[in-house]
C-alpha cells in the first residue's frame, strides 16, 4: 500500500489574508459592543455564547439570570421567554433585548452581520474570529500541492525554467522570452516533442 501524499504549502497570499480578516472588523466591533452590554448585566459569557444570544436573546438572558432553573405554574413548565417577563432583571436588560431584536429585523444587517455570529468566539470577554474561520480564510488564499503528480510536474517545470535561464546565459542571437515560439526549438511528432535542428541558429 502506497503512502498517502501529504499536501505541501506552495504559496500564501498574506496580504489577501490580512485584508479578508480586516473585513470582519466591523462585525467584530458590533458583537463586542453587545457582549459588553451583556457583561454589564452581571452575566458571564462562554466561548460560543454569541450564537445563543442572537438565536433567542430573551431565552439566553433568562437562562443566565436564573442559572438554568425552570419555573412551573399549575404544574406547567414556563418557557424561557415567558419566564423573562416574570423575573427581576438588571437595568439595561430590556434595552439590550430590544436592540438585538430590532437589528435582527433589518434584513441586510441580519444577513451580513448577525448571521456571521458563528464565525466569532469569546475569550476572556473579548470577541475574535474563531480558529476555524481563520483557517478557512488562510486556505482560500493559499496554494497547495495536493498530489504526487503535481509535485513531479512542478519539479519538471522548475528544471525547465532553470534550463531556459542557462540557455539565455549563452551567446544567443535572441534570448528566450514571452514572444518566443516553441516551434523555433522543437517540433511535435507522434505524440512527442523532438529537437528542431534549426534551433542552432539561435546561438552565435
Amino acid at each position: 500500500m502506497s503512502t498517502p501524499f501529504v499536501k505541501v504549502l506552495l504559496a500564501k497570499n498574506q496580504i489577501g489574508i490580512d485584508s479578508a480578516i480586516q473585513e470582519y472588523e466591523t462585525h467584530k466591533n458590533y458583537f463586542q459592543d453587545c457582549v459588553n452590554k451583556v457583561l454589564a448585566l452581571g452575566v458571564t459569557m462562554q466561548e460560543n455564547d454569541l450564537l445563543l444570544l442572537f438565536d433567542n436573546p430573551k431565552a439566553y438572558i433568562t437562562d443566565k439570570l436564573t442559572a438554568g432553573e425552570t419555573m412551573q405554574v399549575g404544574g406547567l413548565k414556563l418557557n424561557k421567554e415567558k419566564l423573562f417577563d416574570l423575573i427581576e432583571k438588571p437595568v439595561g436588560t430590556n434595552e439590550l433585548i430590544e436592540r438585538i431584536e430590532l437589528d435582527k429585523q433589518k434584513q441586510d444587517f441580519n444577513q451580513f452581520t448577525i448571521w456571521k455570529a458563528n464565525r466569532f468566539t469569546i475569550t476572556a470577554n473579548l470577541v475574535s474570529l474563531n480558529t476555524e474561520s481563520i483557517e478557512q480564510i488562510e486556505k482560500s488564499f493559499s496554494l497547495y500541492i495536493t498530489t504526487q503528480n503535481q509535485q513531479t510536474g512542478l519539479n519538471k517545470i522548475t528544471e525547465l525554467v532553470q534550463l531556459i535561464n542557462e540557455i539565455n546565459q549563452l551567446e544567443v542571437t535572441q534570448k528566450i522570452g514571452m514572444n518566443t515560439e516553441l516551434q523555433d526549438f522543437m517540433s511535435y511528432k507522434n505524440n512527442e516533442y523532438e529537437v528542431n535542428n534549426l534551433a542552432v541558429k539561435y546561438f552565435k
